[in-house]
């Protein structure tokens, strides 16, 4: 077939002249196969090309044609909210449901944009409020409740919302401090995280459970180098213990993934300088370390929360930037800091649960 094609001669004049251009006339052996070969290739690459013309392909000239022809014909349209607006001048047929994902993390003013596009009959807002809001630098406006989500909103008007309420990836210790302060004990446990296969230590020791608060007496917090945020040096240096001693207990079967979180920006640069690089080259062995609203979204094997201070003119008295960490532990979790504070109000779910061996504590120090 392939020799049958090469010598066709029924092709186009423009064809045959493009196929002359690379070709060259040789009576070896070797070179005239080759040669055979790339006129073949040729010559049905030129036919692809042709027969492509009788299909009468949309022809575009940038970019943006292409998007809207997509757009034009697409039955599913994933996008930033804030970036929505891209969708008001296609002519497209009318959305009729629109969902939000995120919701309580979007401003009012945020959700108006994809709102306001044409044709949308239906709206789902998908979003928890007992995770961090959105960030508003301005305490003028947040005062004015411009910080405020239509999630949250809608919500305090008195419209229905409907409540996941069974948690597959927490360990019911852990679960209890959320359910018990933030959602009513509405919150169940799945079946899967109630099997003792689910329940897993990594460091065998007493102080060491699915929650853990590890006491850390001396510890009097710095001003970092903005002269804003804060530090903890006696902190930092017990997480960089028990990070040493988990990768020593880590056998390296299996992944084991490490999230260092702190609400404080210089206690988060103060961790990643004591660490340095020293986890980063480590196959299955990962350690990051974020801010607290850097770690939505994730999901790690073990994480260690890192306090600084314990008042209520520290972060620990913002809700939601409490709560935040503690909404996403899937398993063992660590917090370092002051037995103190679990007398702050917030907080006297460590001191309490620690009578009931829900909660394993240690001390340095």
């Amino acid at each position: 077939m392939w020799r049958e094609v090469g010598f066709r001669e029924d092709g186009d004049d423009s064809s045959r002249d493009e196929l002359r251009l690379f070709s060259f006339e040789t009576s070896m052996g070797p070179l005239r196969n080759i040669y055979m070969k790339r006129q073949e290739c040729l010559f049905m690459l030129l036919t692809v090309r042709d027969s492509l013309k009788d299909l009468k392909f949309p022809y575009f000239t940038s970019k943006e044609m292409i998007a809207d022809l997509c757009y034009q014909h697409a039955s599913l349209i994933f996008c930033i909210a804030s970036t929505s607006y891209k969708l008001h001048p296609v002519e497209m047929e009318p959305l009729n449901l629109l969902v939000i994902n995120e919701a309580a993390q979007l401003k009012d003013c945020e959700s108006v944009i994809p709102l306001q596009l044409p044709g949308v009959k239906h709206l789902i807002l998908v979003g928890n409020e007992c995770q961090l809001p959105a960030m508003v630098e301005s305490k003028v406006s947040s005062r004015a409740g411009f910080g405020r989500s239509l999630f949250e909103q809608l919500s305090s008007l008195g419209f229905s919302r409907q409540l996941f309420n069974i948690r597959y990836r927490m360990h019911p210790s852990i679960c209890l401090f959320p359910t018990s302060n933030f959602y009513q004990n509405q919150i169940l446990d799945g079946p899967n995280v109630k099997r003792k296969s689910y329940r897993k230590s990594h460091l065998q020791w007493p102080m060491f459970g699915p929650c853990s608060f590890i006491n850390i007496p001396d510890g009097r917090e710095q001003t970092g180098d903005d002269s804003y945020s804060l530090r903890n040096p006696v902190v930092v240096e017990v997480i960089s213990r028990i990070l040493r001693n988990l990768y020593r207990a880590w056998e390296g079967s299996e992944d084991l993934t490490v999230r260092v979180i702190s609400p404080y920006a210089a206690q988060v640069a103060a961790v990643q300088a004591k660490l340095g690089r020293k986890y980063e080259n480590i196959k299955c062995f990962m350690v990051k370390v974020k801010s607290v609203d850097g770690f939505q979204g994730g999901e790690e094997d073990i994480v260690i929360i890192s306090t600084v201070r314990s008042n209520s003119v520290g972060l620990l008295g913002s809700c939601p930037i409490l709560r935040e960490p503690v909404l996403l532990l899937p398993g063992p979790g660590i917090v370092c800091g002051f037995w103190e504070m679990g007398k702050h109000r917030k907080m006297y779910f460590f001191r309490e649960n620690t009578d009931k061996k829900q909660i394993c504590v240690g001390s340095f120090g």
